[in-house]
């Protein structure tokens, strides 16, 4: 008998959010490791990861706010040269028997954008591999991980806005009138010849001597 009306849960599986998301080039941005083992108990998980090194730099990873379980830290090794990542996640609460399904937050991983384009973070998983991710059941003797379910993140890497606009200088319109500058020049008239003057003089001299020669006759 078929059961169309029950969906089928996901496998276990490892998680990044966000799964996609893009970011300017220079930018700094977290990625969360999240774990759903469906169900199962798990005191364990392996990580080991793939990024695009040509267009992120893995800066730090450090434990989530609130991690789904209270593990340590197994070496943690980031190799930007290769792209690659990896370290475990130990159960460091045996002690209380806390021991429990897992479905939240692990890590956070810090990158910084380097390079215009798309970047993919994968989990490197093989189905049947021990040295790769893997969710590790309760008694910590077998992989329960499902390869195929792992949601992987996949980032675009853009210039951004972040440039200033360059300031375009607004012409002056020209004057529609043209301004017309004239120059008088003042001339004083003439008055007379400096010989005239002359000559009057002496016609008058003339004149006066022969008026008094008369009144002697």
């Amino acid at each position: 008998m078929s059961n169309t009306g029950t969906a089928l849960a996901a496998g276990p599986l490892l998680k990044l959010t966000p799964a996609a998301k893009t970011y300017s080039n220079g930018e700094t941005f977290d990625v969360t490791i999240g774990v759903d083992s469906n169900g199962i108990k798990s005191q364990a998980v392996d990580l080991w990861m793939s990024f695009d090194n040509t267009k992120l730099e893995l800066l730090t990873v450090k434990a989530a706010a609130k991690p789904v379980f209270k593990f340590d830290f197994g070496d943690i090794s980031i190799e930007n040269a290769s792209g690659k990542f990896r370290t475990t996640l130990m159960q460091n609460d045996t002690s209380t028997f806390g021991i429990h399904a897992l479905d939240g937050d692990l890590a956070v991983m810090t990158f910084k954008a380097k390079d215009l384009g798309t970047a993919k973070v994968d989990f490197i998983c093989t189905p049947g591999e021990s040295k790769d991710s893997n969710i590790n059941d309760e008694v910590f003797s077998s992989d329960v991980i499902d390869c195929a379910q792992n949601i992987n993140g996949v980032y675009t890497i853009t210039a951004g806005s972040s440039e200033t606009p360059v300031a375009t200088a607004t012409p002056v319109p020209s004057s529609s009138s043209n301004t017309t500058t004239t120059t008088t020049t003042t001339e004083l008239p003439k008055t007379g010849m400096v010989e005239n003057t002359i000559v009057l003089t002496i016609v008058g001299a003339i004149g006066v001597l022969a008026s008094l020669a008369l009144r002697k006759l």
